[in-house]
């Protein structure tokens, strides 16, 4: 560039001092920064959105966004390779390439101003040959940086503009996957919905048939007792009358099977309203129950439960000589029972087997380790006394056999 060949000129006057002026405000022309500026809209954080939004509002813009959101066609998912490595890439070279173009501009717009600053320099000189030749030499170049100048605008233009698409693009991902997140946890929520009233109906369902099978086993239970009270009053004679039977009647009353269903019934109920019913315990109470159901005349230590902690009231203790119990398929046959009807025997062993099929268990599992053996079963009911039997017994160290008396003899004898 020639222009420092003809920067030197000067001329004193008044004119001269009004060149220089120019040429100095040419020359202190700032370049420009490209700083951003704030728009006059500002986003509220969620805080500051409950404190300054009334409910409706917030309702109102909530429910436009999931509306928006819920349009299927709005929805713009970018691939993960791209989202995580292509977009971050592409960014960062086009964020430095923005920053080249702004330092190219910024020189382009000082050089720029020298070149006017010597176009007016050249225009005041006094040699007009030379001076039209600078001046054209000056222009030319001034042109070619004014071109330079137009194009760095346009290509900072446009990558500015990729850049604002690249961030919406990003945003409008991130939107389109809530949305579709947010589509999920509605599909999953209406399932859950009505998998929760399916359990709902099943389990009112099912309470309406534990009731049932409750009151069935109840009343099963009450006929069963009336069967036995009218086998035991009709089978068994009782020393003093009437007033014997009330009494033998009100001794059986604790332990009545009716009695012991009730007590179950309302554990059961108990525990399924606290919800401590675990597994461990639920099948304790299943054995527990039909030991106290079926071990007829055994003794309060069989109904004990192994382990312990559960909580079921304790039974009182049964009079043996009073208790009466039957085994599937193992009548009695003595002949205290001989005088007793059939047909009560025949309707007691079916009661008792709705019972047993009502409560699941099979008739087997009564003979297996819950009730007495027959012999004790059956040495539980008094058989009333033959005149010969009347007299005391002796003990077997009373009885004195032959072999005995030989012995006594020759002691006798040696002495």
């Amino acid at each position: 560039m020639r222009a420092g060949s003809v920067s030197s000129l000067h001329h004193g006057g008044p004119s001269g001092s009004s060149s220089n002026s120019r040429i100095a405000s040419m020359m202190s022309h700032a370049a420009p920064r490209f700083q951003p500026s704030r728009v006059q809209f500002r986003g509220l954080t969620m805080e500051a959105a409950q404190w300054t939004l009334t409910s409706q509002q917030l309702q109102h813009i909530v429910s436009t966004a999931i509306r928006q959101s819920a349009d299927a066609s709005a929805i713009r998912i970018l691939p993960e390779d791209t989202l995580e490595r292509g977009l971050p890439e592409e960014i960062e070279r086009l964020e430095a390439l923005a920053a080249e173009l702004k330092l190219k501009y910024k020189l382009s717009v000082r050089k720029r101003n020298t070149l006017l600053a010597n176009v007016s320099r050249i225009a005041e000189s006094t040699e007009s040959a030379e001076s039209a030749a600078a001046v054209g030499r000056t222009m030319d170049e001034l042109g070619d940086v004014t071109e330079g100048l137009d194009q760095t605008a346009e290509d900072l233009y446009t990558v500015t503009d990729q850049l604002a698409q690249l961030e919406h693009l990003r945003d409008v991902h991130q939107r389109s996957a809530l949305a579709m997140a947010l589509r999920k946890l509605n599909t999953s929520f209406l399932k859950q919905v009505g998998e929760v009233q399916r359990l709902r109906e099943q389990v009112a369902t099912l309470e309406a048939e534990r009731d049932e099978a409750w009151r069935e086993a109840q009343e099963v239970a009450q006929e069963f007792d009336d069967f036995t009270d009218r086998i035991m009053s009709d089978t068994i004679p009782t020393p003093g009358g009437a007033n014997g039977k009330d009494k033998d009647k009100e001794s059986l009353t604790p332990s009545r099977r009716s009695s012991r269903v009730m007590v179950a019934r309302k554990n059961s109920q108990r525990a399924s309203k606290a919800g401590l019913r675990s597994m461990n315990r639920r099948s304790q109470r299943s054995s527990t129950s039909s030991n106290h159901r079926y071990s007829g005349a055994a003794s309060p230590g069989v109904w004990s439960v192994q382990g312990g902690g559960e909580d079921i009231p304790p039974v009182p203790p049964i009079p043996l000589r009073r208790s009466i119990y039957f085994p599937s398929g193992d009548l009695p046959t003595r002949s205290s029972m001989a005088d007793s009807p059939s047909s009560d025997v025949r309707a007691m062993i079916q009661a008792q087997k709705e019972l047993c099929e009502m409560l699941g268990i099979s008739m087997d599992d009564i003979k297996v380790g819950h009730g007495p053996s027959r012999r004790q079963s059956m040495s539980a009911i008094p058989v009333p006394r033959s005149p010969a039997s009347a007299a005391p017994t002796r003990r077997n160290s009373e009885i004195v056999t032959p072999n005995h008396q030989k012995s006594f003899k020759m002691m006798s004898k040696e002495i």
